[in-house]
């Protein structure tokens, strides 16, 4: 693998959030290309919302993620499944100013094709749980989340991360939410225990009586150690649907 490293916060450069919407214009449909400035402003009002790799040979920017804490009005209006991200205004996007729960909106998470790989995506969702825990620590929880899922991969992720289909949205994608606090997601990976842990003993703290003790660790994740590896089926016609039942199997158990 390419040498690759972590770029988030105050080193996510207006350059860097330039080439993360050229990953969006290979990936995603013209009507979910968002405006540059827009997304400026988006981080200009918080500057903790990118988390991106960039190839250390090159200087690009080959993946990224945002999450943003949004205000309740605008997290309730994309959660109807009638409202495009594309107009969400700097006004809704939250700045991480005092000890908090915030609703997230997981906007995106783009990986160019040529770095597609398990090992490409072990890295970037490692770093979105190390931030997920950083933020934590210093006060700013997350107390749910949702997802407007455009493509299949995008639903994937969200399937993955346990997050529940709400509803189709006016606009051909899906809505996707997930508890945060108490937390309501899967744990499949190491890292995924600790933030559920972490989040756990939060609610605790918090006093919602509800907070969960981690749930036993699903089956380890093969290759790259906190992300799913790719899995080829070859099946003979013959034998009628049992690949598909090896394929649901898969699926159910994350």
């Amino acid at each position: 693998m390419e040498r690759l490293i972590v770029v988030e916060s105050k080193q996510v450069t207006d350059q860097d959030i330039a080439q993360a919407l050229e990953l969006d214009r290979i990936t995603y449909p013209d009507e979910y290309q968002l405006p540059l400035e827009r997304c400026l402003a988006w981080n200009r009002r918080n500057d903790r919302i990118y988390t991106m790799l960039r190839n250390q040979d090159t200087g690009r920017i080959v993946a990224y993620v945002n999450i943003c804490p949004i205000t309740e009005e605008y997290y309730e209006r994309i959660r109807s499944g009638e409202f495009y991200d594309t107009d969400l205004p700097e006004s809704a996007v939250m700045e991480y100013s005092m000890p908090a729960l915030y609703d997230l909106y997981f906007s995106s998470i783009v990986v160019h094709p040529d770095y597609r790989s398990a090992a490409v995506f072990a890295l970037l969702f490692r770093a979105i749980m190390n931030k997920f825990i950083a933020l934590g620590k210093a006060g700013f929880l997350a107390r749910r989340m949702l997802a407007d899922a455009v493509t299949e991969k995008g639903e994937k992720f969200c399937e993955l991360f346990g997050m529940e289909r709400l509803r189709p949205s006016g606009h051909q994608s899906s809505i996707f939410e997930v508890q945060m606090m108490p937390p309501r997601f899967r744990v499949s990976s190491r890292l995924t225990r600790e933030l559920f842990d972490f989040y756990s003993a939060a609610a605790r703290d918090l006093g919602l009586d509800d907070a969960p003790a981690a749930p036993a660790r699903q089956a380890p994740l093969p290759a790259a150690r906190d992300a799913v590896a790719p899995v080829f089926i070859s099946y003979s016609s013959r034998q009628n649907d049992s690949a598909q039942r090896v394929c649901d199997y898969l699926e159910r158990h994350g």
